[in-house]
């Protein structure tokens, strides 16, 4: 069991891969943005924790950053959560979110909601940025069908 640490830590000692911690606070909203779709596109592992509730996130719980998403100037994030079936667990329910009154269908159609798997949701960079304080990026090439 891990008691301390981080997750690019824990990345490396699961995996033997490097791996690096990124502060989403020392990054311009534009840096934020062209790190996380690089390393997508890459096909690298990026995860993230946060440790206040935000809008339905979990404190103390990892996500998997999935994949990228532009509405028109607004940038969103594809995000995982393995914990949608843990009991009290909650769902992102900020902008973009299954709850999200203010979408439209079309909207819902053209970011592919009808293709988001179990605990999959959609969230802006903005709120991405606010609710995680770091990201880790695992030089790992994911593997098809995993997370």
């Amino acid at each position: 069991m891990v008691s301390s640490g981080s997750q690019a830590e824990a990345a490396r000692f699961l995996t033997g891969s490097p791996s690096r911690e990124f502060k989403t606070n020392y990054q311009t909203i534009d840096e934020l943005w062209d790190s996380l779709t690089m390393n997508l596109k890459k096909d690298f592992v990026i995860t993230t924790a946060c440790f206040v509730e935000h809008y339905g996130l979990t404190p103390g719980l990892g996500y998997v950053v999935k994949g990228f998403h532009l509405d028109g100037s607004t940038k969103l994030v594809k995000m995982k959560s393995p914990w949608k079936k843990i009991e009290n667990s909650k769902e992102w329910s900020g902008k973009y979110s299954r709850s999200d009154k203010n979408l439209t269908a079309s909207v819902k159609k053209a970011i592919g909601f009808d293709k988001l798997g179990n605990g999959e949701f959609y969230m802006t960079l903005d709120d991405f940025r606010q609710a995680f304080n770091y990201y880790t990026v695992v030089y790992l090439k994911k593997m098809e069908n995993s997370f």
